[in-house]
């Protein structure tokens, strides 16, 4: 089955704050395959957000965690996506008994999806972009 997108997702962390003023996130990356299934190829990482005003939902918005999001799976490079683990991806793709190379995944759409729970706290703060 052929590949034909890449996403990340960003989800809230279990992991619960007393400090209204912290969030932390969970992000993994799949494939989408030509028949529409979605394939799960990892789900380590993650990262936390901090404002300084009395709640993190106040001020945040879904463009600065999709920012937040790219800066957890690509690279600190000049071009981070053709700096993206595209062969570490592909490998983790052979793996799951997907034919994929570095180049198939280069040459896809990437998209970074925020959780229906993510897009939920952002409308209910008022702020979605």
């Amino acid at each position: 089955m052929r590949v034909v997108g890449l996403r990340a997702v960003c989800d809230l962390s279990a992991t619960v704050r007393r400090d209204r003023r912290e969030q932390d996130f969970d992000v993994s990356e799949f494939v989408v395959l030509e028949n529409g299934d979605h394939v799960n190829l990892h789900a380590e990482r993650g990262f936390s957000g901090r404002t300084n005003g009395a709640d993190f939902w106040d001020q945040v918005t879904s463009d600065s965690i999709v920012r937040d999001v790219l800066s957890t799976v690509l690279p600190s490079a000049p071009d981070p996506v053709e700096g993206h683990p595209f062969g570490w991806l592909a490998e983790l793709c052979r793996a799951k008994g997907i034919d994929a190379n570095a180049a198939d995944l280069r040459r896809v759409p990437y998209e970074v999806v925020l959780s229906d729970r993510v897009l939920t706290r952002l409308a209910a703060a008022g702020h979605t972009s």
